[in-house]
């Protein structure tokens, strides 16, 4: 400290000599009387303060000192003049600009001959710098002291191995994770060598260790597979090994290891159950992109997994109908509908081989998720070219204004047995949309669709997919919305009031072949048209045809035709295809319709008949 060599005698403080030596001092300088009132400022502490001397002596001085610091700063002073020791402490000085420096204080008594204490003399010096640096580096140290406790933390219970090995291999850090896989305890393992500890498998680390050391670079995700001494048969682990740097100097190898052998061993399984199974099965990403294949799928298409993985499945496989038509991926019903998050079943789909052929498929598409995110489509298939020995399901598609009707009637039909309601829409537009893409076996069509009635509805189905049949459904009977249902190719036409009863068995009918009506319903649509006679447009059909559509027009199906006509079921349905193709109409009741009005049949209808379809 200044002074402390000349402080020791009471010589005179007030002379010439006094005022050069503390003017010539680089600190603020400052002398004080017996009792700690201030006397003396130097021109340094004049023009620190901006104020002039006289204004800090006596007790002024104690002002200049931050509010925060007052307190101490006094209690400290007040115990160097009662005891007579030093005054040593730091605190904060107000400058001429108001700003708060920290300046550190110190003063020491002077004495005379006797020892008593006959002034105080003492510095400030500044030691801002030092101070912001001190709380930077008290920040530094408490950021780090956090995120050493964090790390600690999320190593202690991480089910992930993590350590820290140096140049000579010794392991440094480790946390239980890690130190489980020999079984050793933690303490134990700190300074032992890799090889010491997983001797089974330092052969295979050693050139990693070096390469990282060596080159700086690190290794990822390098997959270890052995038996230690703690694991219960074999493990199967993913590793990373990282540079750890100081400076520019790498000091050791951080240790990343995950154990993943339920991993590993579920994707065997699943690996090996999946090759086995003889439906294809792919998966595909959010943009249709193929993530895995299995065996069956790699055969049925001619690609291996490897040549489509992270290419687009629709553009090539699902590019095309079976006759050649091109479907664009924005037109692709399984995508669109399994990423909307619908489960989608589709029967008369293509796919085309590696070769170029094409070949129809049965399939059906779920959506794949993570919680609630969406992440792809995994698509199941078989090929369908080859008639299955067993019955196939009969496939539907409701198309009603009220959503809650579509669904009950397909509750209705699917309780039924026999039958898989494949959709439900409640527009004309996506019923039509539907049967293109699902080409579902039969169309049950209210009436009442919000953009189209029921008969444009049928035209459309009918011109899109000719060999779909339409049942057409009224909230309330009328024989002109029949007539025009008939006409556009419906096969049937059934009350919505009755439709509870007699929608399943229409159903099975216009699979069949057979019409849907009445024969109450019947008569008053034929009545209608009897007025419209045209004659000549049955001139082309054969004796025997116009008397299979005699029989058709009294009720009979095609199993009483062959009965009453002596002949096979197969040898009537021959003749129904030619007659519908003759008289130019998509459906058995359509002919008959056609058949009453161009005057091709005589007598009545037989009412007493009371069958709904025929």
């Amino acid at each position: 400290m200044a002074f402390e060599g000349i402080a020791d005698s009471a010589s005179d403080w007030s002379g010439p000599d006094w005022e050069l030596i503390a003017e010539s001092i680089p600190h603020i300088v400052w002398m004080f009387a017996p009792d700690g009132r201030a006397e003396y400022f130097n021109r340094r502490g004049v023009e620190y303060t901006g104020l002039e001397a006289e204004e800090t002596y006596g007790w002024g001085w104690m002002r200049l000192i931050h509010p925060d610091d007052v307190e101490h700063a006094g209690r400290v002073w007040d115990q160097a003049l009662r005891t007579g020791t030093p005054y040593v402490v730091d605190n904060r000085v107000r400058r001429a600009n108001g700003e708060f420096r920290w300046q550190a204080a110190r003063c020491l008594p002077v004495r005379d001959a006797t020892g008593k204490v006959v002034k105080w003399i003492g510095t400030l010096t500044d030691i801002e710098d030092q101070k912001r640096y001190e709380g930077r580096l008290i920040d530094a140290q408490r950021t780090a002291a956090e995120a050493l406790t964090l790390l600690e933390t999320l190593q202690g219970a991480a089910p992930v191995g993590f350590g820290f090995v140096d140049r000579d291999y010794r392991i440094v850090r480790i946390n239980e994770a890690l130190a489980a896989i020999d079984g050793v305890p933690i303490e134990q393992q700190r300074g032992r060598t890799v090889a010491e500890a997983v001797p089974e498998l330092w052969d295979k680390l050693e050139p990693v260790f070096r390469h990282v050391l060596h080159t700086g670079e690190a290794v990822r995700n390098l997959p270890l597979a052995g038996q230690t001494a703690a694991a219960a048969g074999p493990r199967e682990w993913l590793a990373s090994y990282y540079p750890v740097r100081i400076d520019d100097e790498i000091i050791g190898v951080g240790v990343v290891v995950v154990d993943v052998t339920e991993r590993v061993q579920a994707e065997g399984f699943r690996s090996a159950v999946m090759s086995q199974v003889s439906d294809g099965v792919y998966t595909v990403d959010r943009d249709g992109l193929l993530t895995y294949m299995n065996r069956a799928a790699s055969k049925m298409l001619g690609w291996s997994e490897d040549e489509l993985r992270g290419k687009c499945m629709h553009d090539v496989v699902h590019c095309q109908m079976a006759d050649g038509t091109p479907v664009a991926g924005t037109d692709c019903g399984l995508l669109a509908e399994a990423t909307s998050g619908g489960i989608v079943r589709a029967v008369g789909e293509a796919f085309t081989r590696k070769d170029g052929s094409i070949f129809a498929i049965a399939c059906s598409a779920v959506p794949i998720r993570f919680g609630s995110r969406l992440e792809g489509v995994a698509v199941v298939f078989r090929d369908v070219t080859q008639p299955r020995a067993f019955p196939s399901l009969i496939r539907v598609l409701i198309a009603d204004s009220h959503r809650t009707t579509g669904e009950a009637f397909q509750a209705l039909l699917n309780r039924g047995g026999g039958v898989e309601v494949v959709s439900v829409t409640t527009t004309s537009a996506s019923a039509v949309a539907a049967t293109q893409r699902l080409r579902p076996d039969v169309v049950v069509v209210d009436d009442g669709l919000p953009d189209l009635d029921g008969a444009a509805t049928t035209a459309r189905i009918k011109a899109n997919a000719p060999e779909t049949s339409v049942i057409l459904m009224t909230d309330k009977y009328d024989e002109s919305i029949a007539i025009d249902g008939i006409a556009a190719g419906c096969a049937g036409v059934l009350d919505k009031g009755r439709a509870w009863v007699e929608l399943p068995g229409a159903v099975h009918a216009a699979h069949s072949g057979e019409a849907t009506i009445s024969q109450a319903e019947l008569q008053r649509v034929l009545s209608k048209v009897r007025d419209r006679v045209r004659p000549g447009r049955g001139a082309e059909l054969t004796e025997r045809e116009r008397e299979v559509l005699a029989c058709i027009t009294q009720g009979l199906s095609n199993p009483g035709v062959a009965e009453r006509l002596g002949v096979t079921p197969n040898t009537v349905r021959n003749h129904v295809q030619r007659i519908l193709s003759k008289l130019g109409v998509h459906s058995k009741l359509e002919a008959v319709v056609v058949a009453t009005r161009e005057g091709l049949v005589q007598g009545e209808l037989d009412t007493r008949r009371q069958g709904t379809h025929w």
